[in-house]
């Protein structure tokens, strides 16, 4: 019970920063949870497309939309950073 107790403990005490997706936050720095499941995706979709050689068009409509995928979440960034500086 001391263990659950810890982890919920834990879990509260994290920073939770708000995260917004826009165009102009492409060139801003990714936050790292959400570059962590853009390289899933990508890792994913790579691992699929490989094991369907035998089947390209899934092949290609798998990787196609994993690299989408990692492509979108280049857009989220922590929302703090949208204050304009002068």
């Amino acid at each position: 019970m001391a263990v659950i107790k810890n982890i919920r403990t834990n879990m509260n005490q994290t920073n939770h920063t708000k995260v917004r997706a826009s165009v102009k936050g492409y060139a801003k720095p990714t936050p790292a949870k959400w570059r962590k499941i853009g390289d899933g995706l990508l890792l994913l979709s790579t691992t699929i497309a490989a094991l369907n050689l035998q089947h390209p068009s899934v092949a290609i409509a798998v990787q196609v939309s994993g690299v989408i995928g990692k492509f979108l979440t280049n857009f989220f960034h922590d929302a703090d950073t949208d204050a304009p500086t002068n």
